[in-house]
């Protein structure tokens, strides 16, 4: 295995990073075909789920069906042991890509891998060892349902493993805009995974059965990511690490993975406080207007699998005028995309509720889904300066604002969702999401101002 301890080769460049050779409409032309690839990446999953969860759910039991959703909690929650590398790998492989240095992008890949995979190892095997102790001691489980959980918990920890590694291995496909690829491989794994648990059940292999399809296939996924990788960027399947770029990479990433955790106290915080202050039929009402206000990110989530490589090439540049053009287009390409799908929503919900969920939730979810429609706009429009901040290296002003934001955003959803419930949660969590939105932008506005010509940071280090 090579190890690199020079400095990293600034010197090669390429013509494809010209503002003035169409490069900057190609890159529009590749940010759209990705963002529709990325909705349909996640319309296809979410459509397979729909028709298999009502099998899943009879032929596992309910209790049973209620351990597999806490066995992905969990997962999600071992998630945050790949310290951001996903994200970094993307955005230092972006640069190295965009200045045509094939050498800096592999070793950009595997030193993210290695760095990735000490936590995610020790993470798994925590998970493997400690599953007896968290059956037993942690969850109130019935006896029969302990041997199974355990069981189950060992071999999702594998799953783990290989989905975390696919986060860096897919690196070659989203700097090169291939979110076709990357897209078609995640929902064709995704969907199957979906589609087979059900048949799984029929046979008879119950819960561990279950997961150990699930670990299989995340496994199979991660090498069909590897293959893909390997064909857009040959020279990946010779290892190369660099010395220079462990702390830019993992300074990026903490920072990333403290945005990712404190967004989760954020983002659920208030359905908590709401139970502890309201009631759970407060909390009812207003998680299906929070379900259905949500759906207004989904267009933003999709648009930021493209914009993340595309802001972090550009931001290479040495003129900045195609990162402004597209800062500003893509601001208001959303703002148009966001306004249309808000007022659908405000126009149409009431009768869905009510057809949908009963006339009770038409009557009660609906001023609170009013309220976080606009939070939920306003949140939407912010992925675009996050990700400008995110490429130009200056994430942790993200969590700087985040951090700031927990306390007064506690103290205010406890008193208003104490006073008005579920309409006061609402309030809560869309003022937070307005205010954060707008200091974004500030913070953006800011930082297109004051760019330099003297973009890159030629010693790798993340300011």
């Amino acid at each position: 295995m090579k190890k690199n301890n020079e400095q990293p080769n600034f010197s090669k460049t390429t013509p494809s990073c010209n503002p003035h050779d169409g490069h900057s409409e190609r890159l529009n032309a590749n940010l759209v075909r990705g963002s529709l690839w990325s909705i349909g990446g996640q319309a296809a999953p979410l459509v397979a789920s729909m028709i298999a969860t009502p099998f899943v759910i009879r032929l596992l039991g309910t209790e049973s069906y209620g351990v597999l959703a806490l066995i992905n909690v969990l997962i999600g929650y071992l998630g945050f042991a790949d310290i951001g590398m996903s994200s970094a790998s993307t955005k230092f492989g972006a640069e190295a890509n965009a200045r045509g240095d094939t050498e800096e992008e592999v070793a950009v890949i595997w030193t993210a891998l290695v760095i990735n995979s000490i936590p995610v190892l020790l993470a798994a095997f925590l998970l493997a060892i400690m599953s007896r102790t968290i059956v037993e001691q942690l969850l109130d489980l019935p006896q029969s349902l302990q041997e199974p959980t355990i069981l189950a918990l060992r071999i999702s920890s594998l799953g783990f493993v290989a989905r975390s590694i696919s986060g860096v291995l897919n690196t070659p496909q989203l700097v090169r805009f291939r979110v076709d690829l990357y897209n078609s491989i995640t929902a064709s794994y995704n969907v199957a995974q979906i589609s087979l648990v059900p048949v799984v059940l029929l046979l008879g292999l119950g819960l561990p059965g279950a997961v150990l399809l699930i670990s299989f296939i995340n496994f199979l996924m991660a090498v069909n990511m590897a293959l893909i990788s390997n064909k857009l960027l040959p020279f990946l399947r010779k290892p190369t690490l660099s010395i220079v770029l462990v702390k830019p990479l993992i300074t990026y990433g903490s920072a990333i993975l403290l945005i990712v955790l404190i967004s989760t106290v954020l983002t659920g915080t208030e359905k908590i406080v709401l139970v502890r202050f309201a009631s759970v039929k407060a909390l009812a009402y207003y998680s299906v207007a929070f379900t259905i206000a949500k759906l207004l990110n989904v267009l933003p989530g999709a648009l930021s699998q493209s914009l993340f490589p595309a802001f972090s090439r550009l931001q290479v540049n040495t003129e900045k005028k195609s990162l402004k053009t597209m800062y500003s287009q893509c601001c208001r390409g959303l703002l148009l995309c966001l306004f249309l799908s808000a007022t659908f929503i405000c126009f149409f919900a009431q009768p869905f509720l009510t057809t949908w969920a009963g006339a009770e939730y038409g009557r009660e979810s609906i001023i609170p889904l009013y309220i976080l429609v606009m939070g939920c706009f306003f949140e939407g429009m912010s992925y675009v300066p996050s990700f400008l901040l995110q490429a130009v290296g200056k994430p942790y002003m993200i969590t700087y604002i985040q951090a700031a934001e927990i306390l007064p955003y506690l103290l205010m959803t406890a008193l208003l969702s104490s006073s008005f419930g579920a309409v006061g949660a609402a309030v809560a969590w869309s003022l937070r999401a307005i205010v954060e939105s707008l200091v974004i932008f500030g913070l953006a506005a800011r930082v297109l101002a004051s760019y330099s010509s003297t973009i890159v940071d030629r010693s790798y280090k993340v300011p």
